[in-house]
């Protein structure tokens, strides 16, 4: 409740509409960054229409922040968050290496490209549950979060999550 009540007392101050939710507009103004061009990394509330920005089935190049590594990605689905699956071997070995070789959990920063924007979120490295490209060496799908984002056992917004989408907002893809 106090961190709720911070938030809106934060938007009040700054001219935006005090909900006590951290969306785009109040993430742009506690870490400076003017209204995103397509060219800017962007941040989006999954629940205020961001689970739309990338739709399913669509494919979209990933970067992982800390290592650099590019992938290309198909979005399968996804309620809470994106299920996704690289849309190759080649691209799971490029996922792969940003995890220096190991299937993982932990969380990392990464960069979604859709149709020329950039998005700041988070994946986590481990094939889980089911697969519908069949040639791509990955056992499994992975996830992708976005700002408030849910993990899908718990339905809880995930720390982890939330601070590598956080991390990833300060980057830049550079190509």
């Amino acid at each position: 409740m106090a961190t709720l009540q911070a938030v809106a007392a934060f938007q009040a101050d700054n001219g935006l509409k005090a909900d006590g939710r951290a969306g785009s507009d109040t993430i742009r103004v506690i870490f400076g960054k003017a209204t995103a061009k397509a060219s800017e990394t962007q941040t989006f509330d999954w629940y205020a229409g961001g689970s739309e920005v990338i739709p399913w089935g669509a494919v979209f190049q990933v970067k992982d922040v800390r290592s650099g590594a590019i992938f290309t990605c198909r979005r399968m689905e996804g309620h809470s968050h994106v299920d996704v699956e690289p849309l190759t071997s080649y691209d799971t070995v490029a996922m792969l290496g940003a995890y220096q070789g190991e299937w993982s959990w932990d969380r990392r920063p990464v960069l979604p490209k859709y149709q020329g924007a950039v998005y700041a979120s988070s994946m986590n490295g481990m094939p889980h549950g089911y697969i519908s490209i069949r040639d791509t060496a990955m056992p499994g799908h992975f996830c992708i979060h976005f700002l408030g984002s849910r993990v899908q056992r718990s339905h809880l917004v995930s720390a982890a999550h939330m601070a590598c989408v956080i991390e990833a907002s300060h980057a830049a893809w550079q190509e």
